[in-house]
């Protein structure tokens, strides 16, 4: 592999693998305090919310001591919300307002952490012991928690639990993810069998069945396209997935991507933006390997080159004609440094928004105002 400016000297994919890859691109204890009071920032439309770990390189990437979260401004400049010893924290969600940021943990129990994005100030919520994902509710009341299945029963409940701890049951079984509506008002999830052909909105507050939308494959969500289509990632005979949108408002679906004479890297399409004009899809290689495609007229995906790549190359975010880029350790070894870049794909120029030492890296960045599914 060449050297570049961010190197430091030196999927059977059925359902459990489409669960894999939406989780690719994302555990606690009591939080300390920061270790300094955060500069007061207001994020808006271009922000992005980092959570970057601290501790020894290694080929399989950072053996983390600490975690710190990082607002990132459209320039690159950087706020600190707040810094933690890292014990298995992970970055689960971002309230759309940029407010308030979760953090979870599932060892030795499950615990959702409140963080104020401005003061850094924490809260800790002890979860049931079932809980392993969740995000905030949309209302502000607490969280949403994806449950494992219950012996006894077979199901998997959606929970809602609230900042003084109580817990109800909003749905008695989602087994795979969900991903909040805009308004807040509704959950897109699957079939009430994750085989199933069909996508269901329930209602946030009860549970109850607000909208069916038909699909061709069982598909779950990824994010929302605009306020009423959302991308889904869609599981094939062979296992390999591809990307479609589905219409909330009219219950309809129509592909987004396809497998037209896929490269031989391509095992599945994980989601996708569009700049200029064109369709770019992140896509599924091996082991973990994950490569920036773009489509053509005809449906084929091919490799775009992002010069200064080494590892992996995340997609972010599409911000008015440039891609928005994480640079990320591979599942070969190679070690470039964790970086977040501005990408123009029809020149291929890349600028660096951050680039981080040799000693960290990005462990998730989520951009100001998108919902993301549980276990992202």
């Amino acid at each position: 592999m060449s050297r570049n400016l961010f190197r430091t000297p030196g999927v059977s994919l059925g359902m459990k693998t489409l669960l894999a890859a939406l989780v690719v691109l994302a555990t606690l204890t009591t939080p300390v305090p920061a270790t300094s009071a955060p500069t007061r920032a207001t994020p808006g439309d271009g922000w992005y919310l980092t959570a970057i770990e601290q501790g020894k390189p290694t080929r399989e990437g950072i053996r983390a001591k600490r975690l710190r979260l990082e607002l990132v401004a459209p320039d690159g400049a950087r706020t600190e919300a707040l810094d933690v010893r890292q014990r298995g924290y992970r970055l689960a969600d971002w309230s759309p307002d940029g407010a308030t940021a979760l953090l979870m943990s599932d060892y030795p129990k499950p615990v959702a952490i409140r963080v104020d994005v401005a003061t850094g100030e924490t809260t800790r919520l002890l979860l049931p012991a079932r809980v392993y994902s969740a995000v905030l509710a949309p209302d502000g009341s607490g969280v949403l928690g994806m449950t494992y299945e219950q012996e006894r029963t077979g199901r998997s409940p959606v929970l809602r639990v609230a900042w003084d701890g109580s817990a109800a049951v909003v749905d008695d079984d989602v087994d795979a993810s969900f991903l909040p509506t805009p308004d807040g008002t509704g959950l897109l999830t699957h079939g009430a069998r994750w085989n199933q052909r069909v996508l269901r909105v329930l209602s946030s507050a009860d549970g109850s069945v607000t909208a069916r939308i038909p699909t061709p494959r069982p598909c779950l969500p990824v994010r929302w396209w605009d306020d009423h289509r959302a991308v889904v990632s869609c599981v094939g005979a062979r296992g390999a997935t591809t990307l479609g949108l589905v219409d909330v408002d009219a219950s309809t679906y129509r592909p987004l991507t396809r497998r037209v004479h896929p490269q031989q890297m391509d095992l599945g399409h994980l989601d996708a933006r569009q700049v200029g004009g064109r369709l770019y899809v992140q896509v599924a290689g091996p082991c973990g390997y994950t490569y920036l495609g773009r489509q053509h007229a005809d449906g084929r995906i091919t490799w775009v080159r992002v010069p200064h790549a080494v590892g992996n190359v995340l997609m972010v975010d599409a911000r008015d004609d440039r891609l928005i880029l994480q640079h990320a350790i591979s599942c070969d070894g190679a070690a470039p440094r964790s970086a977040l870049t501005s990408f123009d794909p029809a020149t291929r120029k890349e600028r660096r928004l951050v680039v981080l030492p040799r000693d960290e890296a990005f462990a998730a960045v989520l951009p100001y105002s998108e919902r993301r599914p549980t276990g992202y």
